[in-house]
């Protein structure tokens, strides 16, 4: 309803995600102190419920999104195969709104830059808790305090950073968010304090909101009404595809040759896939003022 705010409607929302996660286990831990540790699962499944009714009352959910015929035909032509499914008749396995997705080069940089931000938290999950612990020396607790502060910081750059991709653009704000996290992940091991690290931290923090506030606008702006639900699952299946191999991956990465290789490694895979994905903007781009 409101694309000219939509990275700042974006931003906010993943703002109340980032809360979410610094303020969750805080408070539920205080809950289960005060009661048992089934308390807090009671309190979340009917905090569940509360939502999914309140989903039920926006009128963009409730709507039938209806397919549409890829406006190239002669690329994707289509059968019905009786279940109200329609298929590419290329031979091809994909259902046609995803086939249609990915013939734009515009979702295939979207997914790029969604594999490089989930890299970054695969590296985050996996790396940083023994780096920050063998290096610096930091307990567990000192760990998650200076995670949720780092929580925090990247809640209050959610907005910001959809608002700059509502003025400034959402390819240029989602570029420089990417190049910032990943030049800042790369950079870790040259942090020689704590306090050079966590600013590095800081950078990837608000460079890794203000990517993900842009990036959800473009998609919004990329993807017409009826492709959304597809779209959505592609970036899940990308989400999910690099959490199962980057773990497993830098594990063996840190296991042979330390966690500095494995950051630095991490770094590298995403400056390509910001680069690829920087490319296919512009030619995607290129083509949409052509047939424009």
């Amino acid at each position: 309803r409101y694309p000219a705010r939509r990275g700042m409607l974006l931003g906010s929302a993943q703002a109340l995600t980032m809360l979410a996660y610094a303020a969750g286990p805080v408070v539920g831990g205080r809950v289960a102190a005060q009661g048992s540790v089934r308390v807090p699962f009671y309190i979340f499944s009917g905090v569940l419920v509360i939502c999914a009714l309140l989903y039920c009352l926006i009128t963009e959910m409730t709507a039938t999104a209806r397919l549409v015929r890829p406006a190239d035909e002669a690329a994707a032509k289509e059968k019905d195969d009786g279940d109200g499914k329609r298929w590419p008749r290329n031979g091809g396995w994909l259902p046609a709104t995803a086939h249609e997705l990915l013939s734009d080069p515009r979702q295939r940089a979207l997914l790029l830059l969604r594999f490089s931000l989930t890299a970054g938290w695969a590296a985050w999950m996996t790396i940083l808790p023994s780096h920050i612990s063998s290096r610096y020396g930091l307990s567990t607790s000192d760990l998650g305090l200076c995670f949720s502060l780092m929580t925090l910081l990247g809640f209050a750059a959610s907005p910001v950073g959809g608002y700059l991709a509502d003025k400034l653009g959402r390819n240029l704000v989602a570029r420089v968010g990417a190049v910032a996290s990943a030049a800042s992940l790369g950079s870790l091991p040259l942090a020689s304090t704590l306090v050079s690290f966590w600013a590095l931290m800081a950078v990837w923090e608000v460079g890794e909101a203000s990517m993900t506030a842009a990036t959800s606008a473009a998609a919004a702006d990329f993807t017409r009404l009826e492709l959304r639900g597809m779209q959505s699952s592609l970036i899940s299946q990308v989400q999910d595809g690099c959490f199962v191999l980057m773990p497993v991956a830098l594990g063996a990465l840190v296991s042979r040759h330390g966690t500095d290789v494995a950051l630095v490694s991490t770094a590298s895979l995403q400056l390509v896939a910001i680069l690829a994905s920087a490319r296919l903007l512009h030619v995607g781009s290129a083509a949409k003022r052509v047939k424009s």
